[in-house]
């Protein structure tokens, strides 16, 4: 992490505030860690907004105080630098920028917290819903917004939507009354042969997500047992109504070995394309955080698949560093935004109503929808905005001599939050070993 050395760096500290009467804290969303901040402190990072210099801060605090700017340097140094340790204060060389960009094409929404399963892996550590989450006047008054402003496409995930199908199908039927396209992200427990047949009705994409081809690893990732034999009936139905799905597997260290065979039963299952997703550590996940693949096994997985890809007609989405594989673009581009297209293209919906560029994001000063309409927040959100400002001159370590820098343009920024180290060479990629 840039550690705060330089008086003209621009440090952002991106976690919300919690307060108890007189008494602030705030919850590293990458730890769980809750810390305790006096009233100096929370001067300090309230000021840290990505728009105003290490130098501007001193200053402003040297106002409040009256005293020795030296003094108020050494203290506020050390509590950035630690916090900057932890992932939670960032610093780059430029100032954030004030974007204004065309609606996003996809929204990600989160439609509740509670699921069925209790998966070793997921990013929002579902299980219990959320008193605070969405009712179905906000998501309609939501949905009525979101089709004026343009976007075009709705994709449903949670924990399992399908956990309360009755309030799904009453969204999702008022979503494709507006003409939006959709998309349902479910780990396929719940569909009965009558979901299905409302499913094909919907005219709605399927996700399926199954992390095993036998049920003994499915179901130990899963954390329920009869899971899989569940997720395969549940596609059974799907098929009856002739309703397309894609499989969707994470990968981790308890199931890289049966990728191949899980792609093989995909295909037997009649999926129309498979996706291999990279196991990030956060949320739930951060709790086994050794399940992360080696980076040099996921190339070994990326080349063997794409064999496997050409001998069969399933279609293989791309994968994460894929592009190393062919030959680097002959021009540089250091100053380009940072390849994820999350906070630009699309965005996430929480289910208690907060827009973050990502799951992985939840627990940053995000704003919500029942404060701000959706379009206020993507023009003015300070965490959107600090988001797209980003480039590939931010990204540090061996990327910053790596020929593919202009490829794969620094990767999943997710996977860095969840290590601590954002504007660190991406800890999954095949070329960056992190000795």
């Amino acid at each position: 992490m840039v550690l705060i050395e330089n008086l003209n760096y621009f440090p952002f500290f991106p976690i919300k505030f919690e307060r108890n009467e007189n008494k602030y804290f705030v919850k590293n969303p990458i730890t769980g860690i809750h810390y305790g901040l006096n009233r100096d402190t929370f001067r300090l990072l309230n000021l840290c907004d990505g728009q105003h210099t290490y130098s501007e801060i001193i200053s402003k605090l040297n106002r409040i105080y009256h005293t020795k700017p030296d003094r108020i340097v050494s203290k506020s140094k050390k509590i950035l630098n630690i916090l900057s340790d932890e992932g939670i204060v960032w610093s780059r060389r430029t100032s954030m920028k004030k974007w204004q960009l065309t609606p996003p094409n996809t929204i990600f929404w989160n439609l509740t917290n509670r699921c069925n399963l209790s998966c070793v892996h997921c990013a929002v550590s579902a299980g219990k819903s959320n008193k605070l989450e969405l009712d179905l006047d906000e998501s309609y008054q939501f949905i009525d917004e979101i089709s004026k402003l343009g976007v075009q496409n709705i994709m449903f995930t949670g924990g399992e939507p399908m956990i309360d199908a009755s309030k799904f199908f009453k969204i999702a039927e008022y979503a494709r009354s507006h003409d939006l396209s959709l998309q349902l992200a479910t780990n396929g427990t719940l569909i009965t042969k009558r979901i299905a047949l409302m499913l094909k009705k919907l005219s709605i994409n399927i996700h399926i997500s199954l992390d095993g081809a036998t049920s003994m690893v499915h179901d130990k990732i899963r954390r329920i047992s009869g899971a899989w034999e569940k997720t395969r009936s549940g596609i059974k139905h799907l098929r009856e109504f002739d309703v397309q799905f894609l499989i969707a597997t994470v990968v981790t260290k308890i199931n890289i070995h049966q990728i191949p065979l899980i792609y093989e039963f995909a295909i037997k299952l009649g999926a129309q394309s498979f996706r291999i997703i990279p196991f990030i550590p956060f949320g739930r996940g951060r709790q086994i955080i050794d399940l992360e693949v080696d980076p040099k096994e996921m190339k070994e997985l990326c080349i063997n698949m794409r064999n496997r890809e050409k001998k069969s007609k399933l279609q293989i989405k791309p994968m994460a560093f894929e592009c190393l594989l062919y030959p680097p673009l002959e021009y540089s581009d250091s100053e380009g935004q940072i390849g994820c297209k999350g906070a630009r293209h699309y965005c996430t919906l929480t289910s208690t109503g907060e827009i973050l560029p990502c799951n992985y994001f939840i627990g940053v000063k995000a704003d919500n929808i029942r404060e701000h309409n959706f379009n206020w927040i993507w023009k003015n959100s300070n965490f959107l905005n600090y988001f797209r400002s980003l480039t590939n001159s931010d990204i540090q370590g061996k990327c910053q001599s790596c020929s593919w820098l202009s490829n794969c343009r620094g990767g999943c920024i997710a996977v860095n939050f969840a290590h601590k180290n954002i504007f660190q060479s991406n800890y999954q990629c095949w070329l960056n070993n992190h000795e």
